[in-house]
């Protein structure tokens, strides 16, 4: 329902990537740090928000505009890639066209907010250094575990935090 969209934001994470990659060769033997990995973490699953927000906006606005019929319309335009030809074979109104190009409108200003976002998040609050150093050693399993682990420790201490802030309300 999204492809433009989705295209769009890889396309997006591989510019952003090659931003950073020059830095990566002068860490080649470096592993993160716990401290290191946390942080990324946390810029990621910040970064996942992000897009997950953007999808749903996205798809909110597909969704409740008449035009686009609960997204099957949205779907028949977008299948056409702008090709008049086959606009005129699926009957395409210029209200409907109309309403496409602003979904696509407001979709190119999320991505363009998401990739300004993203690379922001990467050089203040982790540093390009740190992502490079962390996307490297991902690759390693023992690292992943790692990962896996300092996710977990992560998510307990928020389920902790969440019991305590329950019971404060309690009582």
């Amino acid at each position: 329902m999204m492809s433009n969209f989705w295209k769009k934001t890889v396309v997006g994470f591989l510019m952003i990537g090659g931003l950073f990659s020059g830095q990566v060769f002068a860490q080649d033997d470096e592993v993160p740090t716990d401290e290191e990995l946390k942080a990324y973490i946390v810029v990621m699953d910040s970064i996942e928000d992000m897009k997950i927000s953007i999808g749903e906006r996205v798809n909110e606005m597909i969704q409740s505009s008449e035009l686009m019929q609960g997204g099957r319309r949205y779907k028949e335009l977008d299948a056409t890639k702008g090709d008049s030809v086959k606009l005129v074979e699926i009957s395409a109104t210029e209200e409907e066209i109309a309403e496409y190009d602003a979904i696509i409108a407001y979709t190119d200003s999320l991505t363009i907010l998401f990739k300004e976002n993203y690379t922001t998040l990467i050089k203040d609050d982790l540093g390009a250094g740190t992502y490079n150093k962390v996307r490297k050693a991902e690759r390693d399993p023992e690292v992943k575990e790692r990962m896996k682990a300092i996710r977990e420790e992560m998510k307990e201490e928020e389920e902790s935090e969440e019991e305590e802030a329950e019971e404060e309300v309690e009582g």
